[in-house]
């Protein structure tokens, strides 16, 4: 017998021996565990079908920009009429061609009227008016003329179709002014309302 035929027979006693002691449970426990983590692992990366996978399937906001490849997104895969504006960088959405002129506007003011109401005021006395305007105009403005350096106008404010003053947002139906007469004789008080 031959050194290398010794050997051979040494190696086999020990796979003999190898083989024939039983696992203990805790190996069998980590060999089926392993077994079953290859085969579920598996079974999810090759069970699915192609194109199985669809918005039912995902999780809400979990496709974000950074996971979309570029010109991934066509025009045929966007709904018509689901964007607007703003879904869109500045620039992008061109304007479109110039309406047609409009009418042209009034001018408010080319058919403004002057009313206005003379009245003799005595030596230290003051005299007031108020005046509406026509119907379908409004007053713009108002105040008072003299032929006196020492008449003084008290008050001038727009008022409501009843005299009283026209708060803010009110429509201005006429105008009230009062004048004092310091002049040391009488004089002629003229009151103004501009109506448009």
């Amino acid at each position: 017998m031959n050194e290398d035929s010794g050997r051979g027979r040494q190696g086999m006693a020990v796979a003999g021996r190898l083989f024939g002691v039983r696992p203990s449970p805790a190996m069998v426990v980590a060999s089926v565990a392993l077994l079953v983590a290859m085969a579920g692992t598996g079974v999810a990366a090759s069970g699915l079908p192609i194109a199985s996978v669809g918005s039912a399937q995902l999780r809400a906001g979990a496709v974000t920009s950074p996971k979309i490849a570029a010109d991934a997104v066509t025009s045929a895969s966007v709904k018509n009429g689901s964007l607007s504006r703003a879904d869109f960088a500045a620039g992008q959405v061109p304007s479109g061609p110039q309406g047609p002129a409009g009418p042209p506007g009034q001018n408010a003011l080319a058919d403004a009227t002057v009313i206005s109401h003379s009245h003799s005021v005595a030596d230290n006395d003051y005299y007031w008016y108020w005046g509406t305007c026509p119907s379908g105009k409004r007053a713009i403005g108002g105040g008072a003329n003299t032929n006196s350096d020492n008449a003084y106008v008290n008050e001038s404010f727009p008022v409501d179709a009843n005299g009283n003053a026209a708060g803010d947002g009110a429509v201005a139906a006429g105008w009230r002014t009062e004048v004092s007469n310091l002049s040391g004789s009488q004089l002629t008080v003229t009151v103004y309302i501009v109506c448009a």
